[in-house]
């Protein structure tokens, strides 16, 4: 993942949405790809790619997580993403009180299945039991 969040600040807008899409779908589509049929052309086979005009929130996504129950997580600026192959789900400030920034730096999963999101800012934030959790305190001033 580190080459994601690296690359999105060197290249070009334009070039930084087709890598993030491109970036998806192969995420996506990996699992499949170690039985594809290696007699057929690459354009035989048929693939997905989702925009904005299918419900992300913004077509450049910054970080990408899998949790074990089979979601994909997209952090975007326009909020957190939760993918279910079909349709997405926006996390952001309008329907989610434990999330406050969507400057996200990094997303992770634990043993357990937690999807942990850490922000600039906006501090930790763990997700579990369909609940966002912000553990940062603010620190207290002098």
């Amino acid at each position: 993942m580190k080459g994601i969040s690296a690359s999105h600040k060197v290249l070009p807008t334009l070039a930084r949405r087709t890598f993030a899409i491109c970036a998806v779908t192969l995420f996506v589509c990996c699992a499949s790809a170690l039985a594809l049929d290696p007699s057929k052309a690459v354009g035989q086979y048929v693939h997905d790619a989702w925009q904005m005009k299918d419900g992300l929130p913004d077509d450049v996504i910054e970080k990408v997580a899998q949790t074990p129950d089979g979601y994909l997580w997209l952090a975007t600026s326009q909020g957190l993403v939760r993918f279910d192959g079909a349709r997405f789900v926006t996390f952001d400030r309008r329907n989610t009180t434990g999330l406050t920034n969507f400057d996200i730096l990094t997303l992770a999963v634990d043993r357990a299945g937690t999807l942990w999101v850490g922000t600039d800012g906006g501090g930790l934030v763990r997700f579990r039991d369909e609940k966002f959790d912000a553990l940062t305190r603010r620190a207290k001033a002098c």
